[in-house]
């Protein structure tokens, strides 16, 4: 199992339907470097080839915690570059139902304000 926590925040989709594609792409980007980061400070060289090299079924959990919470297809839409993120460090192969169960969205209110992604295979 696989659990970073990285403190981009999943906006709600009603706002990154108005965005530009850069601004997608810079959220993207920065998950991307934190998840990275992550991997590196909890995980070994070895370990962490081992699970960008898995190409097992996945399950996915994405957990936000923020001030307030969304609507639960706001949080779907928001957390996209979060997904897309984890497909871009490799820590699942694809996020096709082909490669992932439907991945799981919750939520909390609370500080400090964080997202957390779990990754396991999909048979236990």
């Amino acid at each position: 199992m696989v659990n970073i926590q990285i403190s981009v925040p999943i906006p709600s989709g009603n706002k990154t339907r108005k965005e530009s594609s850069w601004v997608f792409k810079a959220r993207k980007e920065e998950c991307e470097k934190q998840i990275q980061v992550g991997m590196i400070l909890q995980y070994s060289p070895q370990k962490r080839r081992d699970i960008q090299g898995s190409l097992n079924r996945k399950k996915v959990t994405i957990h936000s915690q923020r001030s307030k919470k969304l609507d639960y297809d706001n949080l779907v839409a928001g957390a996209k570059a979060h997904l897309d993120a984890v497909v871009s460090r490799k820590l699942i192969f694809d996020d096709s139902p082909k490669w992932i169960d439907d991945p799981a969205y919750t939520q909390a209110t609370g500080k400090p304000y964080y997202t957390s992604i779990t990754i396991e295979d999909a048979n236990g």
